[in-house]
């Protein structure tokens, strides 16, 4: 998003590094009194962010089709992410590098990965549940 210009006013910086790092510091307090609040607080936001994200595309689409993508998201998808082969779990091994081809691609991308960061949040309030319950496993 920097490269694209998220970066230009020195206020949306501020903003955005300060609200990161309150984000951080409340799923930290809420893990510690109760875990399941910390990840179902992320898997708000993710979902939230998927959703923002498959809108964008909708009503972009042909648009952002048309437009390069930026040399910094193809890096990232393409080829330098340190073990981004063994991080990303939603497609088989070999198709696991997406190809980027313009900007509809990254955001496409972007949306995708957000949609397995809110499912990550999902599985981890479920493991949390199932440990704090084991009797409820038993019975099903």
């Amino acid at each position: 998003m920097e490269e694209l210009g998220g970066n230009r006013k020195w206020f949306d910086r501020f903003l955005a590094q300060h609200t990161a790092v309150a984000y951080y510091w409340t799923c930290v307090v809420l893990y510690f009194i109760k875990p399941n609040l910390a990840y179902n607080l992320s898997e708000q936001i993710e979902k939230h962010a998927y959703e923002t994200y498959d809108l964008f595309l909708t009503e972009n689409a042909d648009n952002l089709k048309t437009l390069p993508a930026p040399k910094i998201a193809i890096e990232y998808y393409e080829t330098k992410t340190f073990m981004f082969d063994d991080f990303q779990s939603c497609r088989e091994p070999g198709t696991r590098r997406p190809v980027i081809r313009n900007l509809y691609d990254v955001f496409f991308n972007i949306r995708n990965d957000e949609a397995e960061h809110f499912k990550t949040m999902i599985e981890a309030q479920d493991q949390l549940y199932a440990k704090e319950n084991p009797s409820m496993l038993n019975q099903e």
